[in-house]
């Protein structure tokens, strides 16, 4: 770490913008650092740093001096009379025909450079990534429920916790306390059944399972693309007693529910049980292209729901992703199926 803040400084100094560390965010993590540039091209510049110890001489001041190799990869050309970088990608591709070694830094070279492909890539098939992907854009103007949550908030502070149900998909339940809060205390009383009891049950037996969520979830190490809790829309005292453990947001999810709103909105769901953890709920979609049908699936209804519940969203924002994806999806489906799928009349085709 101590190699990656000394580039980040250095490279800082010389120009190259602001450095954001990915290690102290929740949603950078392909490369070491990001540097913003306003009102120059790149605007932004990410670099992998690789450091390697070669010596260390201590001294009898008790000091110890290090010797050490560092080498900054980044995705973008250098020029090399002013040592910034330039807009131009590098090119890191790979002879499929006669592949090379592949080590850690070439593996890392090549994350890099599909992020940067997918980070400046206009919608529709992506070109240059090893596997045929789609980008799409969803536009939606849908209500949140931050006021509720600032209610709440209030309200938790005079009796210890407060909750509400929204849109009969979601209860949110704040509790305040000057101890750290253990969520194993809704299992051991009957708060979580009390919960339960309010929602209206699908029509499913077997999707009347409720899901437990943590706002904002400290456990997961997985990136996460939603607002960190200190932008919440909320007093910036509510903030920091969720910084200090005093303040925390539970948000209990009734997928079953859900998926009848789905259904309603004319939406193919397909809940597959796992032998662990919640049921993984898939959208499904049929389209015809040149008399070809092709059915697609969607595997992004946990991102949708993570979002929805990280940042307050309506359940009319969940839908709504649904169902754009599936059209924006429709528009791009032929130019997939002609370039990927090698598309024919007398072939149907299983996205």
């Amino acid at each position: 770490m101590d190699g990656v803040i000394a580039i980040a400084e250095g490279l800082s100094n010389k120009g190259w913008g602001f450095p954001l560390l990915h290690d102290i965010t929740d949603c950078l993590r392909i490369g070491d650092v990001t540097f913003i540039r306003r009102g120059r091209e790149p605007e932004y510049v990410t670099i992998e740093v690789k450091t390697k110890v070669l010596r260390e001489t201590p001294h009898d001041d008790g000091m110890t001096e290090v010797q050490a190799q560092i080498m900054v990869l980044t995705q973008r050309n250098i020029d090399p009379d002013t040592g910034l970088p330039l807009s131009e990608q590098r090119d890191f591709s790979i002879d499929v025909a006669n592949p090379p070694p592949i080590n850690r830094i070439q593996r890392q070279a090549d994350r890099m450079r599909q992020a940067l492909i997918k980070g400046t890539a206009s919608n529709g098939l992506i070109e240059g990534l090893e596997q045929p992907t789609l980008n799409l854009t969803v536009t939606l103007s849908t209500k949140s429920h931050w006021k509720t949550l600032r209610r709440l908030i209030r309200q938790s502070r005079s009796a210890g916790w407060a909750g509400a149900l929204v849109d009969d998909g979601f209860y949110y339940l704040v509790v305040y306390s000057t101890e750290p809060f253990d969520s194993k205390v809704l299992e051991e009383t009957d708060i979580l059944a009390t919960i339960v009891g309010r929602f209206s049950q699908s029509k499913v037996v077997e999707e009347r399972a409720v899901i437990l969520m943590l706002v904002p979830d400290r456990e997961t190490t997985h990136t996460r693309a939603h607002l960190p809790y200190f932008l919440y829309n909320i007093p910036r005292r509510a903030v920091f007693d969720i910084l200090h453990d005093r303040l925390q947001i539970l948000v209990v999810v009734n997928p079953g529910h859900i998926c009848d709103r789905l259904r309603d909105e004319g939406i193919e769901v397909d809940v597959r049980p796992q032998k662990t953890g919640p049921s993984d709920i898939v959208t499904v979609s049929t389209h015809e292209v040149d008399g070809v049908v092709y059915r697609s699936e969607s595997h992004q209804f946990p991102a949708f729901l993570a979002d929805t519940v990280a940042e307050f969203h309506s359940m009319d924002y969940l839908v709504g992703m649904v169902k754009g994806t599936q059209r924006a999806a429709e528009v791009h489906l032929p130019e997939y199926a002609h370039q990927v799928l090698g598309h024919t009349r007398e072939t149907s085709k299983h996205l």
